[in-house]
């Protein structure tokens, strides 16, 4: 059976509670996609520089790795359409808040109550598809959500440029933009409305210490740590790549969202292709092998002057490190114990999203203040493909001997690298913060 066929198949058995969650997963990507591209640049123009963004994005990020956990013990415990109706209009608030008020401190709160009203909601997927689904076409919901999302993700960066024709490129236009983002994303709150409320078995219910106390350390930090290494890396340079463009190459903010729809466009193929692709290499081989082929891609971005050399590396370099992404879940999924696995993915979330968190802010101060040849992009970009040189190694170190060519019914979890195409922290649903 072919590819297209497979998942027509399978599309047909989805629940009607499965297609409205996609739904609702696909306004959340299309308006977070706006803000994502749009939020820097808006932050910019308003006179923050790359290190005072850089404070933004942590502090969102570590609005998000506070409330994961509360989070997902609260999805465990309440009606989840209340919970997620909350997270989406909390998300959004706190997104707004961005865009409308001034000074450090406030943005920053705003940044932070954006990535903490947006937890319940990125945790809440992998359960609630598991929890309306069988395990026949759970592989397949998996993967057309994240392909919805990328999806969506790409409508979104590319409703940039008829707004930008309409309002304007300046920083209120900007701004503008943002809510409009925000207002995107609330329509996820429709889908959600008509939701048929599951809550989950109590036999199911996790307390704090399935989440935070592991039986097999081992284990967990040889799947946590070349995972964190990533974040690392990551969060030094691709939260910052819109402005990358627009200060290397002095592009609008339209032409930034072709490129970033563009890289959405390749990450969905992407994603599609990578179970063919593991099962063809072993998913070793093809997580490890596509994160190091994407380093010379990331060495020409560094140092290219050229703008078409600029956009090939970057599309490239994005495809190639997210590609893995439904791959490394399923086999992290496989290497924990079953009763090990919600430790295993909640403590590999917080590490990926801790270390992506500080690294934002180190980024952003390199960025400003250390210029290495043309600008202050190449010394962060370079410590970002060390850390992904090592992460990768560190990997085929612990799980060479693993290639299996297995695929598990598992549950995603983030991304190699975050997706907003300016490589978000991971909020449960990204794709481009790799």
């Amino acid at each position: 059976m072919s590819i297209h066929r497979d998942y027509v198949t399978h599309l047909r058995a989805f629940s009607p509670n499965a297609r409205r969650f996609l739904l609702a997963n696909a306004f959340f990507a299309l308006g977070g996609a706006l803000l994502g591209v749009t939020r820097n640049l808006y932050l910019k123009g308003a006179g923050y520089n790359e290190a005072d963004i850089g404070f933004f994005l942590t502090a969102a990020q570590l609005g998000t790795v506070f409330c994961v956990v509360p989070a997902a013990l609260l999805l465990d415990r309440w009606k989840m359409k209340p919970l997620l109706v909350l997270s989406v209009l909390i998300s959004m608030a706190g997104s707004a808040g961005t865009a409308l008020l001034t000074g450090k401190v406030l943005i920053a709160a705003a940044s932070f109550v954006a990535g903490a009203g947006g937890a319940a909601f990125g945790v809440a997927a992998s359960p609630f598809y598991a929890r309306n689904s069988t395990p026949a076409e759970r592989g397949h919901l998996f993967g057309v959500s994240i392909g919805l999302s990328a999806l969506a993700g790409t409508l979104g960066t590319l409703a940039v440029a008829p707004l930008e024709r309409w309002l304007g490129s300046g920083s209120d236009a900007l701004r503008t933009m943002m809510l409009c983002g925000a207002g995107g994303a609330i329509l996820a709150v429709l889908p959600i409305a008509i939701l048929t409320d599951t809550p989950g078995a109590a036999a199911a219910r996790r307390t704090l210490r399935d989440f935070l106390f592991a039986r097999d350390w081992k284990t967990l930090f040889k799947l946590c740590a070349p995972d964190a290494l990533i974040g690392a890396g990551a969060g030094l340079t691709i939260p910052f790549i819109n402005l990358y463009f627009q200060g290397r190459f002095g592009k609008s903010p339209a032409q930034i969202s072709y490129y970033f729809a563009a890289s959405n466009a390749m990450n969905m193929i992407g994603f599609f292709a990578a179970p063919a692709i593991a099962q063809r290499f072993g998913r070793v081989a093809t997580i490890a092998g596509s994160q190091l082929l994407s380093i010379p891609f990331f060495a020409a971005l560094a140092l290219t002057t050229s703008l078409p050399v600029a956009v090939v590396a970057f599309l490239l370099r994005s495809v190639l490190m997210n590609l893995s992404h439904p791959v490394n879940s399923a086999f992290v999924m496989d290497m924990a114990a079953a009763d090990q696995q919600a430790v295993t993915n909640s403590l590999k979330q917080v590490s990926w999203n801790v270390c992506w968190a500080i690294s934002a802010s180190a980024g952003g101060w390199m960025i400003h203040h250390v210029q290495v040849g043309r600008d202050g992009y190449t010394l962060p970009m370079f410590c970002t493909i060390g850390t992904y040189v090592v992460g990768s190694g560190l990997f085929i170190a612990f799980w060479g001997g693993k290639g299996s060519r297995s695929h598990g019914q598992a549950q995603p979890s983030l991304p190699a690298e975050p997706v907003a195409n300016g490589d978000q922290p991971r909020r449960a649903n990204q794709i481009n913060n790799l």
